[in-house]
């Protein structure tokens, strides 16, 4: 038989007595651990969409200020980066079949394809400030590549 302690059994009723209060309390959070958790959950970029109120004010930067790039520009700078390779699905400069395949349905439509973008390409593919022209001479570009003549330039 177990024997206790009067001290024991006073220890043992205050557990039963305060368990039920530590389980069914609400711990508030005090002023400065509110302001830290604030911090922390802030986003990090907002982003507005255009035709929201938050879209009147946002910045657009002006147009470029430059002569007109050539195709081969164009190329170099944003569209090579994929297309060399043919990185995340993109297709290979030096995959003249394919590029030709592409170029049946003629070079407007595949101008607002790149435009809106596809698959991982991403709208006017990554040059904003390029104009429609200027994406068209790319995609003219890459479709006639010739690496002997790119090598040249």
């Amino acid at each position: 038989m177990i024997r206790f302690k009067h001290y024991n059994l006073i220890a043992f009723i205050g557990w039963i007595l305060w368990l039920p209060m530590v389980i069914s309390a609400k711990v508030e959070p005090d002023k400065v651990t509110r302001q830290i958790i604030g911090r922390r959950i802030v986003p990090m970029i907002n982003i507005c969409v255009e035709g929201q109120p938050c879209a009147e004010n946002a910045y657009i930067p002006p147009a470029a200020n430059r002569e007109p790039w050539s195709g081969a520009t164009v190329y170099k700078l944003h569209c090579s980066t994929c297309h060399e390779k043919g990185q995340l699905g993109a297709i290979n400069v030096h995959d003249s079949v394919a590029w030709k395949a592409k170029a049946i349905v003629g070079y407007d439509k595949l101008l607002e394809v790149v435009i809106t973008g596809v698959g991982a390409m991403p709208k006017k593919g990554t040059c904003t400030s390029c104009s429609d022209a200027e994406l068209k001479d790319a995609i003219k570009y890459m479709v006639e590549f010739n690496s002997n003549s790119a090598k040249k330039e």
